[in-house]
């Protein structure tokens, strides 16, 4: 009779642990697939010592979802761990570096619910989940879906039922029974399908050629590109992989450049919807791969083109510059003539303020040769018969002088008013000062 040897080690983790299976590293590390995550043991002489992965969100560098359903080490590289998840998809881990790779619906998975994983003679990685059985090629990413429509009994399978004999027969439980099958029994179809856009929707109406729309200029398969109204920003583009073994099973991925950074989900369904888009320039990206995930060499593209409103438009806003420019300029205009006429009626002030001050000077001045010719007038009637002829001269002298002084003030106003009318040109002249002074003083001397 042969004794089995069992050890107990101490599980220092606090996290209670539902197992799954585990599997060994070829460093001798211990991985462990639960229902709380992926644990990791490290041998440490007589004993282990624990990790716990638990998914977080935004870390790449760790499983995707917490509950971990079944592990297998890769035949070609054993330090390689895939890991399967009931919602995170697959991910491979490299045991030495603990880094981690990503696999799920976004890079073409059919389902990112993994319940069994198992490995053929061509390292290919088959894949039970909740849409059928997947087989998986981890050196070019490419899978093949098997479903109701290749033969299987159902789509869903069940968890920890798979298995796999010495021969390569492979084993997987669903919920209607054993599914039994050969990997070598598949021959895949490895003519890539091409894609075509086949039909044009917008706001929910069908676009034909030559239709009242005026968008398409020739058959939607043969235009390179299509130009749309602001109101018509809501579109629906057809698809068709050429393909017709199992149309069904034809799948599509595609992208509209300048709305979208990356390849949206794969999907059967022949259509991409797009609502409400903004006025701008796009490029809508398509592929599409067979039954056997064989996908297009070339992916088919349209440019498309979302006109802005009138009142978004270059002419638009070039009338807008120009209304803004001369609304600028007439308030700069209004502006420079509110602050001439300042300036104009501070001059008039001014000048209205030296006028009065020349006027009262003035008239100082006409009073005072006024006075005097009064004053010689007076002296005159006194004068007899036996008045002295020099007397006579003298007091005509002064007369005359005293007119003359008023007919210069006269002259004065006469060129204040050309001053005023811009007629005149002041033109200094250089003279003898005293000369002038006892000119202006001999209108002052007595007769006596």
């Amino acid at each position: 009779m042969k004794t089995l040897e069992y050890a107990v080690f101490d599980y220092s983790i606090s996290t209670r642990i539902w197992p799954y299976g585990l599997v060994q590293d070829p460093d001798g590390n211990w991985w462990i697939a639960s229902k709380q995550g992926l644990l990791r043991g490290v041998p440490t002489g007589d004993n282990f010592q624990f990790k716990l992965y638990q998914a977080t969100a935004g870390r790449h560098q760790t499983i995707q979802y917490d509950i971990v359903t079944s592990l297998l080490t890769d035949p070609r590289h054993p330090r390689l761990l895939w890991i399967g998840t009931l919602g995170g998809g697959l991910s491979r881990l490299d045991t030495r570096t603990l880094t981690f790779t990503h696999y799920n619906t976004r890079t073409g998975l059919s389902d990112d619910v993994i319940y069994g994983i198992l490995a053929d003679a061509e390292n290919n990685l088959w894949l039970s989940t909740n849409y059928g059985l997947m087989r998986f090629n981890p050196e070019t990413g490419s899978v093949r879906n098997f479903t109701v429509e290749d033969g299987l009994p159902i789509n869903e399978f069940n968890l920890r039922a798979y298995a796999k004999r010495k021969d390569g027969t492979m084993f997987f439980g669903s919920l209607r029974g054993l599914v039994a099958f050969h990997p070598s029994e598949f021959v895949d179809n490895p003519v890539p399908p091409p894609v075509r856009i086949t039909g044009l929707n917008v706001n929910g109406e069908p676009v034909q050629y030559g239709d009242s729309t005026g968008i398409l200029n020739q058959e939607i398969e043969y235009t390179p590109a299509i130009k749309l109204l602001f109101s018509q920003n809501s579109i629906t583009l057809q698809l068709s992989a050429l393909e017709y073994s199992i149309p069904a099973k034809n799948r599509f991925q595609y992208y509209l450049q300048g709305a979208e950074r990356e390849w949206a989900h794969t999907t059967t369904d022949p259509q991409a919807n797009y609502l409400n888009l903004a006025p701008g320039k796009y490029t809508f990206i398509v592929k599409a791969c067979n039954s056997d995930g064989v996908w297009s060499d070339t992916p088919t593209s349209l440019k498309i083109t979302v006109l802005p409103p009138w009142y978004r438009t270059r002419w638009a806003y070039l009338l807008y510059a120009f209304g803004l420019g001369g609304a600028v300029f007439f308030f700069y205009r209004y502006q420079l003539r509110q602050q001439l006429a300042l300036v104009e009626n501070r001059r008039l002030k001014e000048v209205n303020h030296f006028k009065s001050k020349i006027y009262a000077n003035i008239t100082h001045e006409f009073r005072t040769p006024l006075t005097v010719i009064l004053g010689m007038a007076g002296e005159i009637k006194q004068f007899t018969v036996d008045t002295p002829l020099a007397k006579l001269r003298q007091a005509g002298t002064l007369i005359e002088r005293n007119g003359t002084n008023l007919l210069q003030l006269v002259n004065q106003l006469l060129d204040m008013a050309r001053v005023e009318a811009h007629a005149l040109t002041l033109q200094p002249v250089q003279a003898d000062l005293v000369p002038f002074a006892k000119y202006l003083l001999g209108g002052f001397e007595s007769l006596v």
